[in-house]
């Protein structure tokens, strides 16, 4: 029982979170004015449930586009301000437990 307690816990991270991490590493790449802190691809069942500000499609439909894509349909510019509008009002509209609002067409 002492050795269980000795083992320091580890957290895995969602396939969710990863997706959005390399969604939003990709438009930081790609968009010379994005910034990657307002973005928030943790997944938190502390005092309520929080998922990441994109969704597994939208990640996927981010990572399937070119820079000049991203550039071009302005996807960079609306998942920035989806999720600083997530941050600042508090009252979020969800989907299934992600933001709504398509961000990546």
């Amino acid at each position: 029982m002492i050795l269980a307690m000795a083992i320091p816990a580890t957290q895995c991270l969602r396939q969710d979170e990863v997706q959005c991490e390399e969604a939003v590493a990709h438009m930081a790449d790609c968009c010379d004015d994005f910034d990657r802190t307002v973005v928030d691809c943790s997944y938190s069942d502390y005092c309520g449930v929080s998922y990441p500000h994109l969704s597994p499609a939208e990640s996927e439909c981010i990572l399937d586009q070119s820079c000049e894509s991203l550039r071009s349909k302005n996807i960079c510019n609306d998942v920035l301000e989806r999720s600083r509008g997530a941050d600042s009002t508090g009252d979020l509209d969800w989907y299934d437990g992600y933001l709504e609002g398509e961000v990546c067409p």
